[in-house]
């Protein structure tokens, strides 16, 4: 399967990564999992490089994010190592598989590490995955409202028509997977 990050933030209105993994024709290197963590620094301006620094800060998020998620004040960065050492399945920027296949939009509140690895399984079973942040209307928060409800469908409906212009998206089979968080 290959991980493919990007949309442009170049237009007027909100800015909206996608990101995709898919059925890939060879394997390149394999992914570290530190990969996807250090994305979550671009969950708002993704037009920068990627600097030691940058890495730095997205591991800390994702070390407040598990600490939060799993009430584990004590977790540190040497206990985590591990885990963003692993080897994934994913190589970035591959060239898709032949054929056309079935589509699966998965919104989430943070695609690179909550997707990631559904993501990767379902690619490597022949699927299009297509992951999202999960945002509010006017913040980087998801918004429990009706207004910010809308915002995510109308999130969905802009993935849909980004993943549309893929050769390899079968828009005969899509789907909506979503995950919750308490």
């Amino acid at each position: 399967s290959g991980a493919e990050m990007g949309s442009s933030n170049t237009a007027p209105g909100r800015q909206m990564r996608i990101h995709l993994w898919y059925p890939a024709f060879n394997q390149g290197r394999q992914m570290r999992f530190e990969e996807y963590v250090w994305e979550l620094a671009r969950d708002l301006d993704f037009t920068w490089m990627m600097t030691d620094d940058i890495k730095r800060k997205a591991i800390r998020e994702f070390v407040e994010i598990f600490k939060d998620r799993f009430g584990n004040d004590t977790l540190t960065f040497d206990m985590i190592k591990p885990m963003l050492q692993a080897r994934m399945i994913a190589s970035r920027d591959l060239n898709p598989a032949k054929g056309k296949f079935p589509v699966v939009i998965f919104p989430c509140l943070k695609p690179t590490v909550e997707a990631s690895f559904i993501a990767e399984y379902l690619a490597s079973h022949g699927f299009v995955v297509a992951s999202l942040s999960v945002k509010g209307t006017d913040s980087n928060q998801p918004e429990a409202s009706v207004r910010g409800l809308t915002s995510q469908a109308q999130d969905i409906s802009f993935a849909l028509s980004e993943i549309k212009k893929l050769p390899f998206a079968d828009l005969e089979k899509i789907g909506l997977m979503g995950a919750g968080v308490s």
